[in-house]
């Protein structure tokens, strides 16, 4: 019994070991490129806000992204991130209007739809309805 605990034993000890080990690397690795930048304005921040708004609309900011990035690099002054946070702003605004007008779209089809779909299967009845009706005709005229 101790035999087959100990392997399992081990490995429940080397798990906690793995991760903390994980963790302290992937620590050092990001706390040191950022060591020397000093903390993004609030401007900087407001921005990143708008970015996410945007993104949490349905638009595609990564054009937008990639230049906040290169703001965020260059230490760029608080007016670069204005006019981005604009652009954020406006881009967020077209894709609520385009989500806006899709389900209105929606909403108006999907009745349209139903309605043309129940017309063209009541057409199709009487259809087969006088087909039928235009068969038996013929065969009584040929049985007399």
């Amino acid at each position: 019994m101790s035999g087959g605990t100990g392997p399992r034993l081990l490995q429940r000890a080397r798990l906690p070991l793995t991760a903390s080990v994980a963790i302290l690397l992937a620590s050092i690795l990001w706390v040191s490129p950022t060591a020397g930048q000093s903390p993004p304005t609030t401007t900087a921040l407001s921005t990143f806000v708008a970015l996410r708004a945007a993104e949490s609309a349905g638009a595609n900011i990564t054009d937008l992204v990639n230049q906040y990035n290169t703001l965020i690099q260059q230490t760029a002054p608080n007016s670069s991130f204005v006019s981005l946070e604009q652009l954020a702003n406006n881009a967020q605004q077209d894709a609520l209007a385009v989500k806006s007008a899709s389900q209105t779209l929606t909403l108006v089809l999907i009745p349209i739809l139903a309605l043309t779909l129940s017309l063209v299967t009541e057409g199709l009845l009487q259809l087969r309805r006088k087909i039928e009706q235009n068969r038996l005709l013929e065969m009584e005229i040929e049985n007399t």
